[in-house]
């Protein structure tokens, strides 16, 4: 096994590759390929990672191993080829589906195009030996796939945090923007009377200042402002 083959997510399990189960892990799944029936075929070991990178992850579906029948198992957890009579745990999840969501159940298997739309079908064991459930349980799978599971969740923390931020600046911008226009009509409106008024030097003097004043403080409150509009955004 290789660390490449887990094409975005290599970056992001950057840590495991260089721990020692992995190594053990990948000579494992490696001899286990090379001496026995191994589902999913090689190529389509780590299919769940290839098809749905981290940054597109919107739901993730966790399961046990493969299914370990010929011709079922294609490295995405619950999916089959396509013409495989749909497995009871597969017909499970789309009998839900239909009853909660009213989701029409699909007459394929294959959750290929699921995966592609961000569901990430990962399997907790990721081999399983044909005609033997569960038979590659013990080499170590599940500390990998445990670890992308935290990687992933950290990952979508931070875009959560930076998607927040960017939204904070965008409701700051805006709020700023309607003071700021505010204040260049209170201005124009004020220079116009003083100067309709015939107002002496000292008194526009004062209007001026009093228009200064008051872009500082739009200056300084815009924050604020935009601060307890969040607020109030949470809780409507």
């Amino acid at each position: 096994m290789r660390p490449e083959e887990l094409g975005a997510w290599q970056a992001l399990l950057q840590e495991e590759f260089e721990k020692p189960y992995w190594r053990t892990l990948a000579e494992r799944v490696d001899a286990a390929y090379a001496a026995s029936t191994v589902y999913p075929p090689r190529e389509e070991l780590f299919a769940a990672f290839r098809m749905t990178p981290p940054e597109a992850v919107r739901v993730m579906i966790l399961g046990q191993d493969p299914y370990h029948e010929p011709g079922q198992a294609n490295g995405l957890a619950f999916s089959v080829k396509p013409g495989v009579k749909l497995p009871p745990s597969l017909r499970n999840i789309l009998t839900e589906l239909q009853a909660d969501c009213g989701v029409t159940p699909t007459e394929s298997g294959n959750l290929t195009a699921w995966a592609r739309q961000g569901v990430f079908l990962l399997n907790s064991s990721l081999s399983v030996e044909a005609g033997k459930a569960a038979s590659h349980q013990a080499f170590g799978w599940q500390t990998f796939t445990d670890a992308a599971v935290r990687a992933l969740r950290g990952e979508m923390l931070l875009a959560a945090a930076r998607l927040e931020r960017k939204r904070r600046r965008r409701r700051e911008t805006l709020i700023f923007a309607l003071c700021a226009g505010a204040f260049a009509l209170l201005m124009g409106l004020g220079l116009w009377v003083a100067l309709a008024g015939g107002l002496k030097a000292a008194a526009l003097s004062a209007v001026i200042r009093a228009a200064l004043v008051c872009a500082g403080a739009t200056l300084l409150l815009s924050p604020l402002l935009a601060y307890f509009m969040e607020g109030r955004g949470e809780h409507a």
